[in-house]
C-alpha cells in the first residue's frame, strides 16, 4: 500500500517589497467587510455589494479550512509600512495532480493606481510556482474590468476564451472571459520605487 504524501505547503507570511500577505484573522473582519461594501471593488470579483461582517466572518473560517487542506491560499493583503489591510488575494481550487490553481485579488478603492494589485498577485503566483510545484494558474475577469485585465497582461496571462453568461451578478447574468498562465511565461512586476 502506497503511502500517500505530504502535501507542500506555501511559506507564510509572503512579503514584497511593499505588501505583506498572510492569512485573514478574525481581527480583520470589520477592515474587510468596509472595503468589499463598495460595489465597485465586490461587483468586479462576484460578491454582493452588501458584504457584510458576518460574510468577512465566514470567508475567514473558509480560509482557515482550506489551508488546512492544502487547497486554498486566501490572504488579506496589508501595508508593510502601516500595517493597514488594503486587500486580498488567493491561489484556491489547487489541483495538485494536474499542478494548476485558480488565482484571484482585490484591492480595497483608496489604494488603486499604486500597482498593489499587479504586486501581491505577482508574489502570490511566484511562490505558487516556487513552493507549491505549479505549472499553471488560471482566472477570469469581466469584460468591463480593464483594471484586473490590465494586471493580469502585465504578469503575462493569455487570453484563452470567453465563458458566455457564467456569472450572475445583481440578476444579470455576465460573461468572463478566461486568462490562463504557464510557468514559462510568468513576467514577475517590479513596482517603482517610492511609496
Amino acid at each position: 500500500m502506497a503511502v500517500p504524501r505530504e502535501l507542500p505547503r506555501l511559506r507564510l507570511p509572503i512579503v514584497s517589497r511593499r505588501l505583506l500577505l498572510r492569512p485573514p484573522r478574525p481581527k480583520d473582519a470589520s477592515a474587510i467587510a468596509r472595503a468589499l461594501r463598495d460595489p465597485r471593488v465586490s461587483r468586479p470579483i462576484g460578491l454582493p455589494a452588501r458584504y457584510s461582517i458576518p460574510d468577512a466572518r465566514e470567508f475567514i473560517r473558509r480560509s482557515r479550512k482550506g489551508r488546512t487542506e492544502g487547497t486554498a491560499y486566501n490572504l488579506s493583503i496589508f501595508l508593510r509600512e502601516s500595517g493597514e489591510l488594503i486587500g486580498g488575494c488567493g491561489l484556491d481550487h489547487i489541483l495538485f495532480g494536474h499542478r494548476n490553481a485558480h488565482v484571484g485579488y482585490w484591492i480595497a478603492r483608496p489604494h488603486w493606481g499604486n500597482g498593489y494589485a499587479p504586486e501581491a498577485a505577482s508574489a502570490l503566483i511566484a511562490a505558487g510556482f516556487r513552493e507549491l510545484g505549479l505549472h499553471r494558474v488560471y482566472t477570469g475577469a469581466f469584460p468591463d474590468n480593464h483594471r484586473s485585465i490590465r494586471v493580469l497582461r502585465r504578469l503575462g496571462f493569455r487570453t484563452e476564451g470567453r465563458a458566455r453568461q457564467d456569472r450572475r451578478v445583481e440578476g444579470r447574468y455576465l460573461d468572463l472571459v478566461l486568462f490562463g498562465l504557464l510557468r514559462r511565461e510568468f513576467r514577475p512586476f517590479r513596482p517603482a520605487r517610492g511609496p
